[in-house]
């Protein structure tokens, strides 16, 4: 079913973001799984963000990356099917990049230095949004070496369906080097529909962080980073942003 296209691109400059959610966590081999990308903040929907600057693909068990295209879009969120034809752990990713500057009035524009000369700032953003999902019932051990080496990465100690109780350390990373003294945003959407829930977490010394979910329902991670480094004549800046889904069960 498609949907009416609201743009709300630009909220990413106040904190939107995307993230990744299956229909279905109970995959087997050869099964049609649809993806969701969604759009706004804190697992709250809000329009969507403009196909320009999107892509997506998947890597699979055996670590070889595919691109995905976009194959719907419904009320508040980009479809994309896949059929999983291997069983194993499969990393999937959407990254968004967009680039904004600051005038001399404090006004935000699309465009960079070369656009706006006089802007008192240029940054580049790069979203991403990661998903992991088992496809079958075999063993899962180490086959979190295959994710994808994203700029800015939270990665599990290991992988598994979580159930309610379970806890499980998490690593910050930023250019493939943890990332230390770093806020990480927990959002909690529970089955039940009740209201949801929010906790800071804080990355220590080497950029580890540990989550107890004390309930069932959806969670997202989100990380954010800015590094003052010039990325380019272009820029005086980069802005970073990473979502992980989980589904956790009773």
């Amino acid at each position: 079913m498609s949907a009416e296209f609201r743009d709300t691109t630009d909220l990413m400059v106040y904190g939107h973001e995307g993230w990744l959610e299956p229909s279905t966590t109970h995959i087997h081999e050869g099964d049609t799984v649809q993806l969701y990308f969604n759009w706004g903040h804190n697992m709250v929907s809000d329009g969507l963000a403009r196909k320009d600057g999107l892509s997506a693909f998947f890597v699979s068990p055996d670590g070889k990356q595919q691109d995905l295209s976009v194959s719907g879009q419904e009320d508040n969120c980009y479809v994309f099917n896949v059929v999983p034809e291997t069983s194993g752990l499969y990393h999937f990713v959407c990254k968004y990049v967009g680039s904004y500057v600051v005038d001399q009035e404090g006004n935000y524009h699309i465009g960079n230095l070369k656009d706006f000369p006089d802007a008192k700032t240029a940054s580049l953003y790069t979203q991403f949004s990661h998903l992991a999902l088992r496809v079958g019932h075999g063993p899962s051990e180490n086959q979190m070496d295959t994710m994808p080496e994203l700029d800015l990465r939270l990665i599990p100690e290991g992988w598994k369906h979580p159930h309610t109780g379970d806890e499980i350390l998490f690593n910050l990373e930023y250019d493939l080097k943890p990332l230390p003294e770093t806020k990480v945003n927990l959002t909690h959407a529970p089955d039940n529909g009740g209201d949801v829930n929010y906790k800071i977490f804080e990355t220590d010394d080497q950029g580890n962080f540990n989550v107890k979910f004390e309930e069932p329902g959806r969670y997202l991670l989100i990380a954010r980073h800015k590094s003052p480094d010039t990325v380019s004549d272009l820029y005086t800046d980069a802005s970073l942003t990473t979502t992980c889904f989980l589904k956790v069960k009773g």
